[in-house]
């Protein structure tokens, strides 16, 4: 096996073992999640985010402790020792209920209140480019984000932030509509020595590779969520682009390899519905 995704290093101090009782049952955890695709074998822990591969045999045994708890020595005899320790298998009267309950606690705790707001959900625009057809802010009036409100809103952050980095969340509409204000936002705020971070909810069809750079230097982006719902024919139905010849699936690819390439994660959301689920395999 191999962790391919580390989690979260404050989760895994406070829930992970160091020992296993010989004495005890085994059985696969509420937070456990299991995929395979492709001859590859994945486990998830939803509770600490760490993400291990597999091998064939270990997903075999893992799969047994799904069916039915197991004894100590099956855990030893198939090398599972690790998943236990990591709690992605648990002993059977674990109350993971009640450890997930003190984990949220003492991370509260650990944290301790700060003065100040941490961070600001900032609507560039309400307008957008595409018209999907799940979208719940269908009908809404395009308001565009004004220099003069951008700058109130500057002062509003600095009277209002705490003194530790601050989180930006850019979302819409399509907050990439008009990059302008949000440029002017974050050179005001760099001007002014407020350290910040932001995130974006975008389509990614309005991105070039010179703005995903400035979105690295300037907007200190660090993540983007951005929906593809399916393969190209189903993304171009249900994305409903008002200009498809100039903003489509092969555009949004290339700006998902423009934010890629400046070190900007991308989480991409896929939205399934009864018409294209049972493409969403073929896809992935």
């Amino acid at each position: 096996m191999q962790i391919i995704k580390q989690g979260d290093s404050r989760v895994t101090k406070i829930v992970n073992k160091k020992n296993l009782s010989s004495e005890a049952e085994y059985r696969l955890s509420l937070y456990t999640y299991l995929y395979s695709e492709n001859g590859r074998y994945l486990i998830r822990s939803t509770l600490s985010f760490e993400v291990t591969e597999l091998t064939e045999a270990e997903w075999n045994a893992v799969a047994q402790i799904k069916a039915a708890p197991v004894c100590y020595d099956f855990i030893a005899e198939n090398g599972l020792e690790q998943l236990a320790m990591s709690r992605y298998i648990v002993e059977t009267g674990h109350d993971e209920v009640r450890q997930y309950q003190q984990t949220v606690f003492l991370l509260k705790t650990m944290a301790g209140k700060k003065k100040g707001l941490a961070s600001y959900t900032i609507l560039p625009t309400t307008g957008c480019n595409a018209r999907c057809i799940y979208c719940y802010e269908e009908g809404y009036p395009v308001c565009n984000m004004t220099p003069e409100t951008a700058d109130r809103l500057v002062e509003f952050i600095c009277e209002t932030r705490q003194e530790d980095t601050i989180k930006l969340r850019w979302f819409g509409g399509e907050p990439l509509a008009n990059a302008k204000i949000i440029s002017r936002i974050c050179q005001a705020l760099q001007e002014r020595g407020v350290p910040y971070q932001s995130d974006m909810v975008t389509n990614a069809s309005l991105l070039t590779k010179e703005l995903a750079h400035e979105a690295k230097e300037l907007w200190h982006l660090k993540k983007v969520q951005v929906s593809l719902d399916g393969a190209k024919e189903d993304y171009t139905l249900r994305k409903n682009y008002y200009n498809p010849e100039k903003h489509n699936y092969d555009v949004v690819l290339r700006a998902v390899h423009y934010f890629a390439d400046e070190g900007i994660r991308v989480n991409l959301r896929v939205n399934v519905d009864f018409e294209n689920i049972f493409r969403i395999p073929g896809f992935l």
